[in-house]
């Protein structure tokens, strides 16, 4: 994985949007993607084209105007797919963790506008995951212990998120990794888990875009036809 956060935050986004039109070489290895990005979450033992469809598609329900914060704006909106990762702090390729459990899912990045590389570094982005399970219970719950098959990227401490049930409502952050401090929410809506990870130079905004992007994407998704039960 490069040392570069910015390359390492690009691999890391696709992984989590599983967008891939190849495979990847060995963990840690990129595949490149339509998308222009690059993913190392597709299963090892099957191509893009043997992939099932999604259980069930998800509308754009990504937030938008004052749902924001970070200043920050789409970049990609990678469509749905049967396998990505809960978080776009998940890693899915953890020697004896390798593997996708989600049978629906779609994946937004948003980044606060920038020109370079070296730009990004100092400017705040965010990704958006809604991943489906088939029983969202018992998959938040792991998901809480990190028992699933994908993993955590960098340590997490949990946060208090006031007012919020913790059985239903997660946040944490890894701290600052590199030029940035990363905090991501997660919330289980049915059988869907939304989580939103925000990446800034400044701790108070990185808890801002986590906190203020996975409520947003909870009243959207609340919104529609897709929560049958909860």
């Amino acid at each position: 994985m490069s040392h570069n956060p910015f390359a390492r935050r690009v691999v890391i986004a696709a992984l989590a949007a599983g967008a891939v039109t190849g495979l990847a070489a060995s963990p840690g290895i990129a595949a490149p993607t339509t998308a222009g990005r690059t993913s190392t979450s597709a299963p090892t033992s099957a191509s893009a084209s043997d992939w099932p469809e999604p259980a069930w598609d998800i509308p754009d329900i990504a937030p938008k105007g004052k749902q924001l914060a970070g200043n920050v704006t789409l970049f990609a909106d990678f469509g749905n797919y049967p396998w990505i990762a809960p978080t776009g702090e998940h890693w899915c390729q953890e020697p004896g963790r390798t593997g996708m459990e989600t049978i629906a899912g779609r994946t937004w990045m948003f980044v606060e506008d920038y020109t370079t590389d070296a730009e990004s570094l100092y400017k705040n982005d965010a990704d958006i995951n809604i991943s489906g399970w088939s029983d969202g219970k018992q998959a938040f719950n792991r998901f809480v212990a990190d028992k699933l098959k994908c993993n955590w990227y960098n340590p997490q401490t949990r946060l208090t998120w006031t007012g919020k049930n913790p059985q239903r409502y997660w946040l944490s952050t890894s701290g600052k990794v590199g030029t940035k401090y990363a905090v991501t929410g997660a919330v289980r809506v049915g059988d869907m888990i939304v989580a939103v990870t925000g990446r800034s130079t400044k701790a108070a905004t990185a808890r801002a875009m986590a906190v203020r992007m996975t409520l947003a994407v909870e009243r959207n998704l609340r919104a529609t036809d897709l929560v049958r039960h909860d």
